[in-house]
């Protein structure tokens, strides 16, 4: 029987807390100790973003923690990603495409966050699936 890849969560109290920092040292450390680790945010708001090899669109934190784990960055290790387009607005991207530009103090509708978990959701069980296979 496989067993399921362990999950570490990172809590912050507010916006550039530090976080992103200590999982890339975390992912680097961890890394090098022999653990396959990949770096996920479910959401992240970023004016700055990292290509992939395979042209999508993530946050650069999270491609920079992955280079600190020596994994290729992906776009299900970033799979929301909110870009600032001007005050109180942004951009929703989503698995590296763009859905909608939003006035930031607007709530999401109920509809439209259960269709971001599920993807969130899937993009995590997709990492999981992938460093278990790494793994074996």
């Amino acid at each position: 029987m496989k067993s399921t890849p362990h999950s570490v969560m990172i809590h912050g109290t507010s916006s550039h807390a530090g976080k992103s920092v200590i999982v890339a040292g975390m992912c680097g450390v961890l890394s090098d100790m022999g653990y396959a680790v990949a770096p996920f945010k479910v959401q992240n708001i970023s004016l700055n973003s990292y290509v992939t090899e395979d042209g999508c669109e993530i946050a650069i934190a999270q491609a920079t923690q992955a280079y600190a784990a020596l994994a290729t960055p992906v776009v299900e290790m970033s799979p929301i990603l909110l870009k600032p387009s001007g005050p109180m607005n942004s951009q929703l991207v989503v698995m590296s495409g763009p859905i909608k530009k939003m006035l930031t103090q607007i709530p999401i509708s109920g509809a439209m966050k259960k269709k971001l978990f599920e993807v969130a959701l899937k993009a995590f069980k997709n990492r999981q699936k992938k460093i278990r296979h790494s793994s074996d």
